[in-house]
């Protein structure tokens, strides 16, 4: 396992060493930098680097809106002089070499595996890739505006570090080269929530480098002082009035921690009260609620977990809960069945959350309560398989093994900490369906393969004959004159060589097994829909108007869900007008 994780490792350094190359090769002759140590090695290519990407964006940020688009962004009498720029350029350089330090250092943490970053984007499904993107800018976004404020709230940190960066504290001082002209120790200071965010969410490490280095471009953007007005985006007209008084929008991508810590100007609206946004509140609410629940599902993750794993707790108080550790022993009576300290504490974080996220009383009452609804859900032991939701299915597993799925709402949390076991799907799809349909001992002594064979029998014969029959009484009696569909009406190696390109994918495309399953299934009913001879119309949808013409002509119209292909491959036949209603029909016959 050792051996695994070293050579897993080694992928990181691999990575940073090709990179290292990349970049020195092209600036610097090899003997001045392949005799270096690979941390040195990784601190130059950053440096050198940093310093690219800081003067190339400040010199074509500053040409394009003082020369090609002078006047026009901003009067004359506002755009800064070179000296100012000059000095802002100095305070950079002199820093640099510390900022650089940062990136450097997180790219060793990460080589040495004690952060959770990883190495391929496949190693995850894009979704997640996303969704941990997102996460970790929800961390940054966070720890930056707290960190920023604490530098202004903080006088010995804003003497002695932040002061230096405020000295540009009018329109005509500031350029994009002031992004970043502070204070070594005040760079890093803001910077750092990238770094500790690679320790709480998995982050794809190319992607990490890439937004760390993404500040440089952003803190360009945001002392240009054009206001861009793109809600609800912190552009550079809320940081030129961060920069004038001192005490609002400390925010870095966004406007939304000074919207909720009360700290937000807008400046289109700097003669009114920052709360009299109310055109956008409908969203914000909504935003609230997102990040209330977000927090309750880290809190309960975390009190959960710590209920097993400190002894003394999970003895006196969760033992309680957990005597019911059977599928035959659960029911959604069992929601409740804890000990009353234990309860409390679960349900501790939507109180928590009170003090960190607005959010309206009776949405607060309505989510409290809604919990208790939820808790009885997830003890009825019934796979919904909804994801992420972590529904009683992923609960059952936890109530046996004791050491997955802590998870309140959703899989994330278990996802991100190692601790999420799936439900074994085939097995359980077999046992909800035969249990149903036939005696225990016809189908349990059975191998699997076989019983999934006999599920699928089974519900494809059922699917068929309801879907069939429902078709039919709704267009043979209530609407007069149409057809019994005959979708399933072909030889059986006909039917199988059609279906075979659903199997295929697998091989290709990453696809969740349930959705597989349900849209090889739902091509029962397309095909169905499709032999009922009704022309639906709805392009490029190739519905039954089109496959009567195929079945018709024998030389038009091969596609499945789409005119798409037989218009590529000039096999289109659209059905004309009067091909509609009776006389189409007729032709069925």
């Amino acid at each position: 396992m050792a051996v695994d994780n070293a050579s897993y490792l080694m992928q990181f350094v691999d990575e940073t060493s090709f990179y290292n190359r990349i970049v020195l090769s092209h600036l610097l002759p090899a003997s001045l930098w392949e005799p270096l140590p690979h941390f040195l090695q990784t601190w130059l290519r950053n440096y050198l680097a940093g310093n690219l990407l800081y003067f190339i964006s400040g010199f074509l940020w500053c040409f394009y809106i003082y020369h090609l688009k002078l006047n026009v962004y901003l009067p004359q009498d506002a755009i800064p002089t070179r000296k100012a720029m000059l000095l802002q350029i100095h305070l950079a350089m002199k820093a640099m070499p510390c900022y650089t330090l940062l990136p450097t250092v997180s790219e060793y943490m990460i080589e040495s595996g004690w952060t959770r970053c990883y190495s391929r984007i496949g190693e995850l499904s894009w979704i997640l890739y996303f969704v941990s993107i997102a996460t970790y800018l929800v961390l940054v976004e966070i720890g930056i505006y707290w960190m920023h404020r604490e530098l202004h709230d903080i006088k010995p940190l804003y003497k002695h570090l932040h002061a230096t960066h405020h000295i540009y504290n009018k329109q005509n001082t500031l350029s994009p080269f002031a992004g970043l002209a502070f204070h070594p120790v005040d760079g890093i200071l803001q910077a750092l929530p990238h770094v500790i965010a690679l320790f709480i969410v998995p982050i794809h490490f190319t992607t990490h480098l890439g937004l760390l280095f993404m500040e440089a471009i952003w803190t360009a953007n945001i002392h240009d002082c054009i206001h861009g007005n793109i809600w609800p985006v912190m552009g550079a007209g809320y940081h030129t009035i961060h920069h004038t008084t001192y005490k609002h929008n400390y925010g870095h991508y966004t406007i939304w921690m000074d919207w909720m810590f009360g700290s937000l100007k807008d400046p289109l609206l700097e003669d009114v009260d920052n709360r009299d946004i109310s055109k956008k509140a409908w969203f914000l609410c909504f935003v609230y609620i997102v990040l209330y629940l977000v927090i309750v599902e880290f809190g309960m993750y975390l009190v959960h977990k710590g209920l097993h794993d400190i002894k003394f707790l999970y003895k006196h108080l969760h033992a309680t809960h957990h005597m019911y550790n059977k599928q035959n022993t659960l029911s959604p009576f069992a929601g409740f069945a804890s000990h009353p300290l234990d309860g409390i504490l679960q349900a501790a974080p939507h109180v928590i959350a009170l003090f960190i996220v607005p959010v309206h009383l009776i949405t607060h009452m309505s989510l409290l309560f809604l919990g208790g609804i939820w808790t009885t859900c997830i003890h009825d032991c019934i796979h919904g398989n909804i994801w992420p939701i972590m529904g009683a299915g992923y609960h059952t597993i936890h109530h046996t093994t004791y050491k997955h799925n802590y998870g309140q709402y959703t899989i994330c949390m278990d996802w991100m900490f190692g601790t999420l076991k799936f439900v074994e799907e085939t097995t359980f799809y077999n046992r909800i369906i035969l249990s149903h349909l036939l005696p225990a001992n016809l189908w349990e002594p059975l191998p699997h393969f076989l019983q999934t064979w006999l599920r699928n029998y089974l519900a494809g014969n059922l699917l068929y004959f309801i879907s069939g029959f429902l078709w039919c009484f709704y267009i043979y009696y209530l609407k007069l004159n149409v057809y019994f569909p005959k979708g399933f009406a072909s030889h059986p190696l006909d039917g199988i060589l059609q279906a075979a390109p659903h199997v295929i994918a697998l091989f290709i495309v990453p696809v969740h097994l349930i959705t597989h399953m349900s849209l090889l299934f739902l091509g029962g009913i397309w095909t169905t829909c499709i032999h009922d001879c009704i022309h639906g119309n709805i392009w490029p949808i190739m519905g039954a108007g089109y496959h009567t013409i195929h079945h018709t002509t024998y030389k038009h119209n091969y596609g499945q869900y789409t005119i798409c292909m037989d218009w590529m491959f000039g096999t289109l036949k659209v059905p004309v007008a009067e091909d509609n209603g009776l006389d189409q029909k007729a032709k069925c016959d």
